[in-house]
């Protein structure tokens, strides 16, 4: 069954590690939209004023590479996809009036198959794995 999963979570949380036993559970496509994104700038494909200053970049730019990469990867066949820490805003989220949001369009690519799993921790556990 095709499917996208959807891992969300405060930073330390251990999203990342969760897609990753789903992905190997499930022979789904693990997407980590920030490595997605920093191996597109750092290979010279993805150009953002944000991130060259230090800030995250652009939601717009965000939404609307992630969809052309789950596109990509539904064409390719496979089980579909589990995301970790992706959509992080509202315009990620939903959209707006030019884009449509992530959650819509999985919806439509996966239709019944969009699930989410919100992972729960102390802050403090969390600010602990982050600074080691």
């Amino acid at each position: 069954m095709e499917r996208a999963v959807l891992i969300m979570g405060p930073p330390g949380s251990g999203k990342s590690t969760q897609a990753e036993m789903v992905s190997r559970e499930y022979d789904l496509v693990h997407l980590n939209a920030g490595d997605f994104l920093k191996d597109l700038i750092d290979k010279g494909k993805l150009i953002d004023t944000n991130y060259v200053a230090g800030q995250l970049v652009d939601s717009r730019i965000v939404l609307d590479v992630v969809k052309e990469e789950v596109k990509r990867i539904k064409v390719n066949g496979g089980n579909g996809i589990v995301f970790s820490g992706s959509p992080r805003t509202v315009l990620e989220a939903y959209g707006d009036e030019e884009r449509q949001g992530l959650i819509d369009f999985l919806k439509e690519l996966y239709p019944d198959n969009v699930y989410f799993f919100r992972l729960v921790i102390p802050y403090d556990m969390g600010e602990k794995r982050n600074l080691g």
